[in-house]
């Protein structure tokens, strides 16, 4: 069983596992240049983010070998574009809303962009047995 207990640094709250061993995780924002992004929980096989994509911003194409993710969108809206296969033409676009949710597979190509004027905010949920930034393929 997992739960909250405050942070020994911060006092924030902070997850441990059953076994009373606590993930800490540095909620500092991260700078892109699509915006930003912040760790909210990081436990083994899951990490949980919260992304702020500013107006006109755009994430690069990506994949992940050994996560899925899992998107919800608490404000504004945007667009993500997800492909088995970007070269082969089988491009699919997912108009997103606040509230709305898009599961995204392993290995599968998504791209994410805010063409409006506020900002986008997804939390994220990351599963796999490796939740890291190297977990990164981008498609140049």
């Amino acid at each position: 069983m997992y739960r909250f207990k405050p942070c020994t640094k911060c006092g924030a709250p902070a997850l441990y596992n059953k076994d009373d061993e606590m993930t800490e995780v540095d909620r500092t924002p991260v700078k892109r240049v699509w915006g930003e992004y912040s760790t909210i929980a990081e436990y083994d096989g899951i990490k949980i983010k919260e992304l702020r994509v500013s107006p006109g911003g755009t994430l690069s194409f990506q994949r992940h070998e050994k996560r899925e993710e899992h998107w919800k969108v608490v404000k504004g809206k945007g667009i993500v574009i997800t492909s088995d296969c970007p070269g082969d033409g089988d491009n699919r676009v997912h108009f997103l809303n606040t509230g709305e949710e898009l599961y995204i597979d392993q290995n599968v190509w998504h791209q994410l962009t805010n063409p409006y004027n506020e900002f986008l905010v997804i939390v994220e949920t990351q599963k796999g047995e490796e939740c890291t930034e190297e977990d990164i393929e981008r498609l140049t």
